[in-house]
C-alpha cells in the first residue's frame, strides 16, 4: 500500500500519485507530506503524458516522488520523462485493506459509522450515457 511505502520517502517531499484509471486516463494528484498530507493539486483525472510532463516539471529543489500504476499502464506517456522523475514501484497498486488507514489518516470521508463513503472523480458511464438519465418530471 501507498502507507507502507512512506519510510521509502522524504517526509518533506511532495507525493504524486498516478493510477490507471482507463479510458486513457489516470486518477492523478501531488500531496505535500511536510504540511500533513495538504493537496497541492487535487485528485482529478488527467491525459497521462500531460501528468507526467507535470510531474517532470517540478522544481528540483524540491523533493517529489511518483507512486502507482500509471506509467506502467502508459509506458509511452511515461518513458520521454521517466529520467526526470523519481518513482517508487513497490506496491503499485494500492490495497483496499489500507482504507482503513487511509481513513484514520482524514484521507477517506466516513458515511455514517463504519461506513466508507467513495470520493468519485469522474461521473459513471451510465450517468453519461442519456438511455439512463434521470427522467425529467417537472
Amino acid at each position: 500500500s501507498f502507507y507502507s511505502l512512506l519510510p521509502l520517502v522524504p517526509q518533506d517531499s511532495r507525493v504524486a500519485i498516478a493510477l490507471d484509471a482507463r479510458k486513457s486516463e489516470v486518477y492523478a494528484g501531488i500531496w505535500d507530506l511536510a504540511q500533513g498530507w495538504a493537496p497541492v493539486i487535487e485528485p482529478h483525472t488527467s491525459n497521462p503524458q500531460a501528468f507526467f510532463e507535470l510531474v517532470a516539471a517540478h522544481d528540483p529543489r524540491e523533493s517529489l516522488v511518483l507512486l502507482g500504476d500509471g506509467p506502467s499502464a502508459y509506458p509511452e506517456a511515461y518513458a520521454p520523462v521517466a529520467d526526470s522523475i523519481r518513482r517508487v514501484t513497490a506496491h503499485d497498486t494500492p490495497l483496499a485493506a489500507n482504507l482503513f488507514a487511509a481513513a484514520d489518516r482524514g484521507f477517506v470521508q466516513w458515511k455514517d459509522e463504519g461506513i466508507l463513503e467513495p470520493f468519485y472523480i469522474r461521473p459513471s458511464d451510465a450517468e453519461l450515457n442519456p438511455r439512463f438519465a434521470k427522467p425529467d418530471i417537472s
